[in-house]
């Protein structure tokens, strides 16, 4: 068996970059066709300096499609809809633009042919109108093009799923295709018998999952490994032999991943039966060599040679020739017995000389050491070197975030490094002049021209603003919008140490606003100054630059790139040293997750090395380890590596360019560990790199690597103990205090006592950023609840993937037990979902028990939601679990019910008098500014009273109210003026959209106000939705003994006016059991655990009998829609609450004895309350 016989990993394109500006040495030996038969001389060695890549990134940019969901290939048949143009055949290809069909019929270009397209796996055909872009006869089978005419929501969510499954099996095939070939540059092998079983009794200890793939077959087996036999494995399976399609005389290759690595062998099948399988054990094991530089042969033997001096017996030198060679390493050959080389070991500095002249010099490490045998005899050893390694101590500190104190030492002054030494020079000023910087500080009006010099008596005042906004340009004039903090007023420059904070994957600049108010009131308290910026990223979500085809909601991200995400450090950085507000004295950079990638190598690409300290928060060591861990286990960086194509993907809630991003992360060494290694090691800064102890996206193993490479810099890398990424539990602001103490200690060389920030003060930042920044739309939410509760596509499992979970079951059975239903009593369901209450309430003994056929009086349990199809789901699936265990489900009742009570409450409690001030109004009502209650205080009148308690407002009126305030608040003004007239019943006609829609409420004088609700009227700032004039829920008082309401109260916009609601429905005595997520909820360890329950538990059996690769995709799905939540959360559309901010809502409401427990996964993510009325 032969190398060429396993795999072939696609070339990679020829990437000799400038080393002397990424890697600090000269040029290593490029290879090309041109040169095979040269001898490598320093003259050719020198020509490669300026290897141009502008060719090759033309043919990739034309060659990659652009489309929202890829082509994929296909054989579905096709038939025309009776009565219209006759068109049958076969469709090739398909994506959500149009198809490819096969036809032998006439074909006319421009043509609409209305048609049946029969799916896999769905009997009833998909009605189609498909337009024809050119014309042909059809005589021989032709293949034309269709766009689709139109796409209902039913087709668009079918060939949606259908793409995502077909996508799965093209990879499968891709796989196969793979293994034809075999560049074997890119491959290692692993040969010894010894070797081999280890490997593969760690794999087998550690539940892998071995996956068989036979050319020509799309059909893939997932197998775990039972045992380890001479000559022979066993494996179990969860497919029948009858489904299976392998054959015993066909090659099988098998995949599978340990420790972050991913290993192939090729074997042949000795037994297939009923979930077992045997295989012949293989001879070798292969697994690709993943390298940023693709390695080149020397062409003339001993024309290159290696040198490097032991360090025993003292000043031997060791000379071998090179094999290969590439700007990251090189490959030599030694004899079996020789026993310098280890995988890891280190050499201080090699050599390569070429013809008597030295071409290299530096550090390395060795990578790999591999057998090439002939007739299963070793001959050689094959050694692998990676340059530029180099290994130093790193200080590793496990804490549990108390910011105990430390000695003071010694202190040096703030302003370190003077401004002639931070001026920009990394490239020059774009051609033209340069884009002004403009600041914004108004919370409703746009940017403030300096010097219109115009205020108005109660209009806000610029200066008092929380948020100061400024724009500055890149090269292409793409402009960047960032906030600033600082110690003092932006009246003054002042000269002041720098926090540099880019944004993580997926966030804003907001997202980490807590961070900034704790350096900047710590700072304060000690009577020091300092400035922070947090900015958007281009091409990322947030208000910087995006492209005219990502200004979509949902493809903001679309052509995000890691480069990108590069140049916006440095030009944040040419900013910084050239501003009109503060002068830098010291440049620290805090970044955090997949931003690490991207600091890193900016820190390399700054030649005047301006930033003095960088920390590194949660960060990933390389590209692919993280989205690949955070994507259940899809590899995109390595699938493209692979030559497999994704086209647009969905990772974490938000849609990238999956083929541009990779391309990009490889071209600037930021897709793997090779990279990273080669970066550190130039970064002579200090470093300190957090990561949580409980981060299942973060491998710590390869942070610990990159961080012990030598260089010029000190490392500390801190275990916190947290999830991914939190930012404004209470854990996070602790890791933000120790990255606050840690900013103190590099700049002045002393340690501090560090406070939390004021949660007031927190409040009152977040509010003041994030109402002036645009959100994600949210127009109709029972069509996005319905999206979550129930997925999207042809399976539809969306959150049911939770009641897969042990922690969700865990959590659940908690709220029961806490619950504590007893015969006879009336419950209510409150925000049900799908159901899954009732699954645990029906399938656990000691609850269905008291349902059971005989029971004298049975509970009754009332289930509510306003989702119609969520609801429906429910009774279909209580009602499936009553008939399995011989249960009377009458017992449980389904209601369509919103648990938002009416948005207008707050108004009405005002004209009621139930709140003393107009301040009460503050943060009751969306859209309305946190401020501006507090304005009209300082401001109020006789006029204002009237005004707000429903006063009709006429034009002398209007023209008082546009001297006192902006228009803006005015407008505001008279829209909580027309919601008390709503409420009063005084409308007229002006306050509807539609004229004609009050012209038809109107009988005898009297408007109807029984069919009229608050999106019938004029409301342009504030949101009301469909919000009527009932306020209360339709429910009777005293009507339960006892509610549930899990996971609900987070996603209301008035929490506390439900839980009143909640407390007038309960009868005295009755408990309630309320449960929430904690803030900064981390699904990490939950997914993770999820993902790997489905690949590697043999009698794991998937829902709904769904095949595990099926609703592997599902869980996959599902972590997005997740990850968008959160996203959501974070932007002020949902909240989740601290156990304080709960208990506070609860005793707020009326209830008593509240008591709290934490469930949901260790550590936990949710808190469950109970308490009585």
């Amino acid at each position: 068996m032969t190398l060429r016989n396993l795999i072939s990993v696609s070339p990679w394109l020829d990437r000799v970059k400038e080393i002397h500006r990424h890697i600090g040495i000269e040029p290593f030996i490029p290879y090309n066709a041109a040169q095979e038969k040269q001898p490598i001389t320093p003259s050719v060695y020198s020509r490669a300096k300026n290897t141009d890549e502008s060719s090759w990134r033309s043919a990739m940019s034309s060659h990659m499609e652009r489309r929202r969901y890829p082509r994929v290939g296909c054989r579905l048949p096709v038939v025309s809809q009776p009565g219209s143009p006759a068109l049958e055949g076969i469709v090739c290809d398909l994506s959500l633009d149009g198809l490819r069909l096969q036809t032998a019929q006439p074909v006319k270009a421009g043509e609409i042919y209305p048609v049946h397209l029969i799916l896999p796996s769905r009997s009833a055909p998909l009605h189609l109108e498909i337009k024809a872009i050119g014309s042909g006869s059809g005589v021989q089978g032709d293949d034309f093009r269709f766009q689709f005419a139109r796409l209902g929501q039913l087709e668009t969510r079918l060939l949606k799923q259908f793409i995502l499954e077909q996508m799965t099996v093209e990879q499968q095939l891709g796989i196969q295709q793979i293994f034809r070939t075999l560049n074997n540059k890119n491959i290692q092998s692993l040969m010894d018998t010894a070797r081999i079983r280890s490997l593969l009794s760690k794999a087998a200890a550690a539940g892998s999952t071995f996956t068989f793939v036979q050319e020509d077959r799309t059909q893939q087996l997932k197998c775990q490994l039972e045992m380890i036999a001479e000559g022979e494995l066993r494996f179990t399976h969860q497919g029948f032999s009858h489904e299976l399609s392998f054959e015993l005389d066909v090659p099988a290759v098998v995949v599978f991943t340990t420790d972050f690595n991913s290993f192939y062998f090729e074997t042949f099948l000795s037994g297939i039966e009923a979930q077992r399988l045997q295989a012949e054990a293989p001879e070798a094991i292969f697994f690709p060599e993943k390298r940023c530089a693709e390695r080149r042969a020397v062409p003339v033997p001993g024309n290159a040679i290696m040198m490097f001096t032991l360090p025993y017996p003292k000043d031997q030198v060791v000379k071998n020739e090179v094999v290969d060679i590439s700007s990251a390493g090189l490959s030599f050959h030694i004899p079996p017995d020789e026993k310098y080389y280890l995988p890891g070991t280190p050499i201080p500095e090699i050599q390569v000389v070429c013809e008597g002249q030295e071409i290299v010099r530096h550090s390395a490490e060795v990578r790999h050491v591999t057998p090439l045998a002939e007739d299963g005899k070793p001959v050689v050893l094959k050694v692998g070197l990676e340059f530029g390694v180099n290994r130093q101590n790193v200080s590793v500190t496990k804490t549990g975030l108390k910011l105990e104190e430390r000695p003071i030492r010694g202190r040096r002054q703030a302003g370190g490094l003077g401004k002639e030494h931070l001026g920009p020079e990394r490239r020059s000023e774009p051609s033209g002049e340069r884009r002004d910087v403009v600041v914004y500080s108004s919370k409703l009006s746009g940017p403030i021209s300096a010097g219109s010099g115009k205020t108005r008596p109660g209009a806000l005042l610029e200066r008092e603003s929380p948020v100061r906004v400024v724009r500055y340009s890149n090269q292409h004039n793409e402009p960047i919008v960032a906030i600033l903090n600082a110690t003092f007023s932006q009246s003054e420059k002042r000269a002041a140490p720098l926090v540099i904070v880019p944004p993580a994957y997926g966030r804003r600049k907001e997202s980490t606003g807590n961070l900034a108010l704790a350096l900047i009131e710590n700072f304060k308290q000690h009577e020091q100054h300092l400035v922070v910026l947090r900015y958007d990223g281009i091409r990322s979500i947030g208000e910087s630059h995006r492209d005219p085809s990502c200004q979509a909601e949902g493809r903001e991200m679309v052509n995000m790139t890691l480069g990108q995400g590069m140049e916006d450090i440095l030009t944040t950085l040419d900013f910084v040293t050239d501003n009109p507000y503060f002068e830098a004295t010291d440049i620290i950079l805090v970044s955090f997750s997949l931003g690490a990638c991207i600091a890193r190598k900016a820190l390399v690409s700054d030649t005047r090395n301006r930033v003095g300290y960088w920390i590194s928060g949660w960060g990933a060591a390389d590209a692919q380890e993280v989205i690949r861990n955070s994507s259940g286990g899809v590899d995109f960086i390595g699938n493209y590596q692979k030559g497999i194509r994704c086209g647009i993907v969905n990772v974490l809630g938000h849609l990238i360019d999956n083929d541009r991003f990779c391309e990009d992360a490889f071209r600037n060494g930021m897709a793997n560990l090779d990279g990273a290694r080669r970066d550190m090691a130039r970064i002579a800064i200090p470093v300190t790199w957090f990561y949580g102890k409980y981060d299942a996206w973060i491998n710590p193993d390869r942070i610990r690597d990159i961080m012990s490479i030598q260089s010029g810099g000190p490392r500390e890398v801190i275990e916190l103990p947290t999830g991914h990424m939190p930012t404004s539990s209470d854990q996070a602001l602790e890791a933000y205090q120790l990255i606050t103490r840690k900013i103190w200690q590099h700049l002045f060389i002393e340690d501090i006592e560090v406070q939390p920030p004021s949660q007031s003060a927190a409040v009152e930042l977040r509010n003041a950023e994030w109402s002036r920044t645009p959100k994600s739309a949210l127009k109709d939410q029972t069509d996005y609840w319905e999206k979550y509760l129930l997925g999207e596509g042809q399976l539809e499992v969306g959150f049911d993937v939770m009641a897969e979970t042990q922690e969700y079951q865990e959590f659940m059975r908690k709220q029961a037990q806490l619950l504590d239903i007893r015969a006879g009593e009336a419950v209510a369901d409150l925000g049900s979902g799908t159901g899954l209450f009732h699954f645990t309430l029906l399938n656990e003994e000691k609850y269905r028990s008291l349902f059971q056929n005989g029971v004298v009086k049975a509970p009754r349990i009332l289930t509510v939601d306003f989702v119609d199809s969520a609801l429906e789901k429910s009774e279909k699936k209580t009602g499936a679990w009553g008939r399995r265990y011989g249960i009377d489900t009458s017992a449980f009742e389904f209601r369509l019910a919103n648990l938002e009570v009416s948005r207008l409450m707050p108004v009405w409690r005002f004209l009621r008098g139930e709140y003393f001030s107009v301040v009460k109004l503050k943060g009751k009502i969306e859209g309305f500014p946190d401020y501006l209650p507090g304005l009209w205080a300082k401001n109020y009148s006789e006029l204002l009273h009237e005004i707000l308690r429903g006063k009709r407002v006429d034009g002398q009126d209007f023209e008082l109210l546009k001297r006192e305030f902006s228009e803006p608040e005015t407008d505001i003004l008279l829209e909580i003026n027309r919601a008390a007239r709503f409420l009063l019943r005084q409308l007229v006609q002006r306050d509807f959209k539609d004229p004609q829609l009050y012209e038809q409420l109107l009988h005898d004088g009297q408007l109807d106000y029984s069919e009229l609700d608050a999106s019938h009227l004029e409301f342009g700032r504030l949101n009301f939705r469909n919000s009527a004039s009932d306020m209360a829920l339709p429910f009777e008082d005293q009507q339960f003994d006892k509610i549930l309401c899990s996971i609900v109260l987070s996603y209301l916009f008035n929490p506390e006016e439900s839980l009143r609601e909640f407390y007038r429905m309960l009868k005295p005595g009755g408990r309630l059991v309320i449960s929430t997520f904690r803030p900064d909820m981390d699904i990490s360890i939950t997914y993770t655990n999820l993902i790997v329950r489905i690949e590697s538990e043999p009698d794991y059996v998937p829902p709904d009998g769904m095949s595990r690769e099926v609703f592997l995709n599902a869980a996959r799905a599902f972590a997005n829609s997740a990850a968008f939540l959160l996203h959501l959360e974070e932007e002020g559309h949902f909240r989740f609450f601290r156990r304080s901010e709960l208990e506070g809502l609860l005793l707020s409401a009326g209830f008593r004895g509240v008591e709290f427990h934490e469930a949901f996964g260790y550590p936990p993510q949710a808190y469950v309350a109970t308490c009585c009325r």
